[in-house]
């Protein structure tokens, strides 16, 4: 009876287990990597005491030294979740010691070597949000020496999950399956590191920066952390746009009609000129402007007489844009970043920032295109650690340009945002 009810309580962890998992949370919520044992899945099969308990007087199995009444084996192992509540794991392995069956004393058996395959199926009693899971389980287990001994171990236990490594540990009553081997106490131990794709590494990397962000910018704030919207430009004629708002077909149609009328030879699609070596930070293509000027202008430049943020400790820096984008190019970044730096090791400065467009099109066209300069400024400082509250924003269309011009190899010096720095007083 006692047999019958354990192999019941066995085919019912098995069957009922699935059907317990399908109310588990999203499949995202557990870990879903392989994790393998290189042969530190440690297993002891002990015959004495259930020997013992069943035979009375007529065993000596408590004379025997754990060794002499076991056997113990190591295994490769691999182990995996399927769902949150629902894993499995499979191990081949070799051992040493003593197998008996029912009709045998362990004390009259002789010590063999085996080989083991295990296969135990885990039901996990809480949710995968828990590092410390309990656990039932459910397999069977196969010795093979001279002969094959074959058990159905039904057990409990526990296991730790980590980042980097998981310990797994439970109890189980053998019972013996084949008639000559006898029931036992199993124990295990495994030890499991997780094996990591492609995906879950470039996870652990995004992780790691969002953490550094985190920390970088832990003083408080208000933060808004980007992601997505600001790209690097990677070609001449890249056009990148960030979030793009489509204007109206009559918007487009006057901006079209404005740069023929300005540069009646060039290009509809290209009528501004394209923004030339990004690394030049953003010069326009085949217009004879060197590297040498455009990075002269990148670097802190006179401050405008009549600028509002004309304070003795000020300077300016300037980056520009591509034609009818307000997305930053590689160049830009740089000098962006170096005013990031700056801020960061002086507390006491802050920034105004001020969006330009060059003066094709419409005033209502360029106005919010200023803006957006300005705003794609601002976000990636926001993203790099630079509170709200130290920088000012200011967007002003095609108004104050440097070069008074639409011409194509000049135009580019009015797409702009200029990045003022000056002290708190």
């Amino acid at each position: 009876m006692r047999k019958r009810s354990i192999s019941l309580v066995g085919c019912l962890l098995l069957i009922l287990g699935p059907v317990f998992a399908q109310d588990e949370a999203p499949a995202k919520t557990y870990d879903k990597r392989w994790f393998i044992s290189p042969l530190l899945k440690f297993q002891v099969q002990d015959f004495g005491m259930l020997e013992k308990n069943k035979l009375n007087q007529a065993s000596d199995a408590e004379e025997l030294s754990f060794s002499e009444r076991s056997n113990y084996t190591f295994a490769a192992s691999v182990y995996k979740n399927f769902t949150g509540r629902l894993s499995m794991s499979a191990d081949v392995g070799f051992g040493k010691g003593h197998v008996t069956s029912k009709d045998v004393l362990i004390s009259t058996t002789k010590s063999k070597s085996y080989n083991i395959v295990n296969a135990t199926l885990f039901y996990h009693l809480l949710n995968s949000s828990y590092r410390l899971q309990p656990f039932v389980s459910a397999g069977i287990s196969n010795l093979t020496g001279d002969q094959s001994y074959t058990s159905a171990p039904v057990g409990a236990g526990v296991k730790f999950s980590a980042r980097k490594i998981m310990v797994e540990a439970h109890a189980a009553y053998g019972y013996g399956v084949s008639k000559n081997v006898a029931n036992a106490l199993i124990y295990n131990v495994g030890i499991y590191i997780p094996l990591k794709s492609r995906k879950d590494k470039e996870k652990k990397k995004e992780e790691d920066k969002k953490a550094a962000d985190k920390k970088d910018t832990a003083k408080g704030g208000n933060v808004t952390y980007i992601t997505n919207n600001y790209y690097f430009l990677m070609g001449d004629s890249t056009k990148n746009k960030v979030d793009e708002e489509k204007d109206s077909k009559a918007e487009q149609e006057a901006r079209d009609k404005a740069r023929a009328d300005l540069n009646p030879g060039a290009d509809k699609n290209n009528a501004g000129g394209t923004e030339g070596n990004t690394d030049a930070g953003g010069n326009p293509k085949g217009t004879g402007e060197g590297e040498n000027d455009v990075n002269k202008d990148n670097t802190t430049a006179p401050l405008d007489p009549d600028d509002p943020m004309n304070l003795p400790a000020a300077e300016k820096s300037i980056v520009y844009f591509y034609y009818d984008s307000y997305s930053l190019s590689s160049s830009a970044f740089t000098v962006v970043d170096q005013v990031i730096q700056r801020m960061k090791e002086d507390k006491t400065l802050n920034v105004h920032l001020k969006g330009y467009t060059d003066l094709a099109g419409s005033e209502q066209y360029n106005l919010p295109l200023s803006k957006k300069r300005a705003q794609m400024v601002l976000d990636y400082m926001n993203s790099r650690g630079i509170t709200a509250d130290r920088i000012i924003l200011s967007h002003y269309g095609k108004e104050n340009p440097v070069i008074d011009s639409v011409d194509p190899k000049s135009a580019w010096q009015n797409r702009r945002c200029e990045i003022v720095l000056f002290e708190k007083k």
